[in-house]
C-alpha cells in the first residue's frame, strides 16, 4: 500500500516525533510511505526530498511568516503538496491535525482524487473551551472562530479519527462521530535513539539527586508551580538538581524560583541526535493541573521517560490513571501539592524505592508495549479493520 502522512508544521518540530515515527513505522513492515511536511525557511523550490528511515521525506517551501507555518496555516505550501499529489495514487492518508489546513487539505485531495481513506488524528481539545483560551490574543481574534469550526468539520469528514485519550472519545461521541470510526493510539517510546551506549559526562557537584524534566514549554508553569516551590527549601539547596529539557526560564524567574542555582537547563536539544544527555537524571517528575485540556492528550514525553528506563514521579490525571492500573509498579505517586512534592523527594532520597528497580520495568515497558515500532503495528492494525470495512 501506498501511504500518505501529512504533518502540520515544520520539519522536526511540533509533533513531528510521534507522526514520523508512526510512518517509519508503517514502512518498516513493508508500505511504500510519502511524508509530507513544511521546511524551516526557504531551503529548495518546489520541495526538498530525502528519504529517511525509509520514509520518502518531502518538505516544502512557504513565504508566510515561521508562526503561521508552523500552526500549520500555510499558503504556497498547501498548493505545492496538492500539486505534487497529483503524480500520486495514495491508498490511505493519514493527518496528524487535520483541522490544520496544511495537513487536513492534502489528505482531503487524496481522498477525493483516489478514493483513498482519511484517517486523522485528534491529539488535544482543540477549540473553544479547550486550548482556545489559552493561546495568544491575535491567534483567538483572527483564526479563533476557524480553530473552533474547522476542529468538529475536519473529523465529521474523515473515515477515521484516532484520539489519544477516554475524553476525546467521549468528545467525539458527543459530536455525532459514530464509535466504529474512533480509535483511540497512545504516544510511543523511542527505544531506538535511546539504544545507543554513548553516555553525555555530566558534572553532578555532590547532588544526590538529579530530577529531570522533559518537553517543557512556557505554558508549563502554572502546572508545575508547586513543583518550583521546592526549590526555594534551603534543605533541597545542596541535595537537588533540578534538570530541564526544553523552554529556558527567564532571569526574573531563575531568580524567584532557584534562589539556589540548584538548576541546569539544555534548552531544546535535538531528540535524533543528542538523546544521551536524556539519560543524565536519576528520576524524572510529570506534574498537570488535572485539568481538561491536560486530559484530553496522552500526556507530553511521557513515552520518553519510559524510554529512559528511569522511575517517574507524577500526580495521576487523565490517561496515567488507566495506565496506573495496568503498570502499577511504574509511577511514583504523588499530589500536586508542595508539601507533598517535597515529602517523596525525602523518601527518594532516604532510600525508600529501589529506583534501578523501577526504572528497568519501566523500560521493560516501553520495549514491549510502548516502542514506536508497537504504536505502528497497532496502527496498521487500526488500517486494515477500516479497509475489512470498506469492502
Amino acid at each position: 500500500m501506498k501511504i500518505l502522512f501529512s504533518h502540520y508544521g515544520i520539519i522536526y518540530k511540533g509533533g513531528f516525533n510521534r507522526t514520523f515515527n508512526l510512518a517509519r513505522g508503517i514502512a518498516a513492515l513493508g508500505h511504500e510511505v510519502v511524508f509530507y511536511t513544511c521546511q524551516n525557511g526557504w531551503e529548495k523550490f518546489p520541495f526538498k526530498e530525502e528519504t529517511i528511515n525509509n520514509v520518502k521525506v518531502f518538505s516544502f517551501p512557504d513565504f508566510l511568516p515561521y508562526k503561521l507555518v508552523s500552526k500549520g496555516f500555510g499558503l504556497l505550501s498547501i498548493f505545492l503538496k496538492i500539486y505534487k499529489l497529483r503524480k500520486l495514487k495514495i491508498d490511505i492518508a493519514h493527518s496528524d491535525s487535520g483541522h490544520r489546513p496544511s495537513a487536513g487539505l492534502p489528505c482531503y485531495y487524496a481522498k477525493r482524487k483516489n478514493n483513498a481513506l482519511y484517517v486523522s488524528e485528534w491529539w488535544d481539545y482543540f477549540g473553544k473551551g479547550g486550548q482556545l483560551k489559552t493561546k495568544p490574543f491575535l491567534f483567538r481574534l483572527l483564526l479563533g472562530w476557524f480553530e473552533s469550526r474547522s476542529e468538529i468539520k475536519n473529523k465529521r469528514k474523515a473515515d477515521a479519527i484516532i484520539v489519544l485519550s477516554e475524553l476525546m472519545r467521549k468528545r467525539a461521541l458527543e459530536f455525532g462521530i459514530v464509535p466504529q470510526k474512533i480509535y483511540k493510539l497512545h504516544g510511543g517510546a523511542n527505544i531506538i535513539n535511546l539504544k545507543n551506549d554513548k553516555r553525555y559526562i555530566f558534572e553532578r557537584n555532590n547532588y544526590k539527586l538529579l530530577l529531570g524534566y522533559i518537553g517543557l514549554s512556557e505554558g508549563d508553569i502554572d502546572d508545575i508551580i508547586e513543583l518550583l516551590k521546592i526549590f526555594r527549601d534551603p534543605l533541597f539547596s545542596s541535595e537537588v538538581l533540578f534538570i530541564t529539557y526544553g523552554f529556558k526560564f527567564s532571569d526574573s524567574q531563575l531568580d524567584n524560583f532557584f534562589p539556589y542555582k540548584n538548576i541546569f537547563e539544555f534548552g531544546w536539544i535535538d531528540f535524533f541526535k543528542e538523546s544521551e544527555k536524556l539519560l543524565i537524571p536519576d528520576v524524572y517528575i510529570l506534574i498537570k493541573e488535572n485539568n481538561l485540556v491536560n486530559c484530553s492528550g496522552w500526556p507530553n514525553r511521557f513515552g520518553d521517560y519510559l524510554a529512559c528506563g528511569k522511575p517517574i514521579i507524577a500526580n495521576l490525571y487523565g490517561e496515567l490513571i488507566e495506565f496506573n492500573s495496568k503498570y502499577p509498579n511504574s509511577i511514583i505517586q504523588v499530589d500536586n501539592n508542595e508539601e507533598k512534592i517535597k515529602l517523596k523527594i525525602l523518601e527518594i532520597l532516604n532510600g525508600n524505592f529501589d529506583l534501578e528497580k523501577i526504572g528497568m520495568n519501566n523500560l521493560n515497558i516501553a520495549k514491549t508495549d510502548y516502542s514506536w515500532d508497537k504504536k505502528s503495528q497497532d496502527l496498521f492494525a487500526i488500517y486494515q479493520d477500516l479497509l475489512q470495512n470498506k469492502k
